[in-house]
């Protein structure tokens, strides 16, 4: 069953909350950590100037796709975080 990415995110943070935080077992550590490194092999991030992540091929459907001009004053302010799977295609993306 393949989950949204959102929810995979969010477990990766409960992950390292309970592996530094945790007062359980070794297996039960070891296990949350193999759990961890099979998302970072299913998925990159990186991060661009806001503008650009409006105008970039490969973008799914959106109503904003091409319209980075209306982002260009926040380029020195933030960064768009994208998330892409193993074969380079964007999941998501968020400033």
């Amino acid at each position: 069953m393949q989950e949204n990415v959102r929810v995979c995110i969010i477990k990766q943070e409960i992950f390292n909350e309970v592996l530094n935080n945790s007062e359980s077992s070794q297996d039960f550590r070891d296990n949350l950590k193999a759990t961890q490194n099979i998302m970072k092999s299913k998925y990159n991030l990186e991060f661009i100037k806001p503008s650009l992540g409006y105008n970039l091929d490969g973008l799914p459907h959106s109503c904003q796709k091409g319209k980075g001009r209306f982002f260009k004053w926040c380029d020195d302010i933030a960064k768009m975080a994208l998330l892409k799977n193993n074969e380079g295609k964007i999941v998501a993306r968020c400033l």
